[in-house]
């Protein structure tokens, strides 16, 4: 690889790198808009926090149930494997899906 060549190479990077890192595209400070304390102010006195709290215990709860159902499935699957791994449970508990089969009438 020649120099032109090189040095074409590092120039693409130099602008891919730039591109992607997305620092062409930023304001300064300086430029910002000004949001006025009093309308910060004025807005929080209006905020309904029973309203608010309401909606975080929704969402905490929700997110409580995941972990529990994220758990309990986890541990269910632990057993599970455990079962399996038990040749002896194993064939009761194919023994107990055969009778079940049979018993609905479907081909064990």
């Amino acid at each position: 690889m020649d120099f032109t060549e090189r040095i074409t190479k590092a120039i693409e990077s130099s602008v891919l790198k730039e591109i992607s890192s997305g620092n062409w595209l930023s304001f300064d400070y300086k430029d910002r808009v000004q949001i006025p304390a009093a309308l910060v102010r004025n807005l929080y006195a209006r905020v309904d926090m029973e309203a608010v709290l309401s909606r975080a215990v929704d969402k905490v709860e929700e997110h409580i149930a995941d972990k529990i159902v994220v758990s309990l499935t986890t541990e269910l699957g632990h057993d599970v494997k455990q079962i399996m791994s038990n040749k002896e449970l194993r064939e009761d508990l194919r023994g107990v899906i055969r009778a079940k089969l049979r018993d609905r009438g479907m081909s064990a």
